[in-house]
């Protein structure tokens, strides 16, 4: 029988970052994250966002798939919120749907000028 906590995603990786520290995790064109740096990068994430943001709450996140995505998501967890991927390519009256729907108090997205992400107050 597997015991309660290893069901969660960041017990299990946390576990595979103590035992794969060192080890690519993931990399895209922009860049590559080791297990030890994806784990440290998300509690970062999650650290600030659970300033902002009371746990249980949507937050959407409108980025394109990249390694920086997944860090922010798992930050997401880290807060103890749940992400929605939401397609920044949507129509604007789709988006406005999506956003009127769940009230977010915080919505992720990329900024034009860099790679990062940038919280909405």
């Amino acid at each position: 029988m597997i015991a309660k906590e290893e069901l969660n995603i960041l017990w299990s990786l946390e576990q595979t970052a103590k035992k794969y520290e060192d080890r690519v995790a993931v990399s895209d064109v922009n860049q590559e994250l080791t297990w030890k740096g994806l784990v440290k990068k998300a509690q970062v994430i999650g650290a600030e966002l659970s300033k902002k943001v009371q746990p249980g709450n949507p937050i959407p996140v409108l980025l394109e798939k990249s390694s920086e995505t997944l860090a922010v998501m798992l930050g997401i967890v880290y807060a103890g919120c749940f992400y929605v991927p939401v397609n920044p390519m949507n129509p604007a009256e789709r988006l406005r749907k999506i956003m009127e729907k769940l009230e977010p108090e915080v919505i992720i997205l990329m900024r034009r000028e860099k790679s990062s992400w940038k919280q909405s107050e």
